[in-house]
């Protein structure tokens, strides 16, 4: 608790929101790479399972990794 609190004091947010922020950004960029699917991403993420993820996902974004990826253009993998 205390190391929580010390985060959120000097960084503004709390540890699981900044998490969680962190791990949306890397999504969108494997969701931009062509190659991984929603699964992979999720495991990827530490998420129990692709659900899960797409549900914070879309929470966060408003728009579901499918369609996100969708209106991306693609990249290759690793670059």
């Amino acid at each position: 608790k205390y190391l929580s609190r010390v985060f959120r004091e000097q960084v503004g947010v709390r540890f699981s929101d900044y998490r969680t922020r962190l791990r949306m950004e890397r999504a969108k960029e494997l969701l931009a790479e062509a190659g991984c699917t929603i699964q992979q991403i999720s495991d990827r993420l530490g998420y129990e399972n692709a659900e899960s993820f797409t549900r914070r996902f879309r929470k966060l974004t408003g728009s579901t990794p499918t369609g996100y990826r969708r209106a991306r253009p693609k990249r290759r993998a690793g670059g």
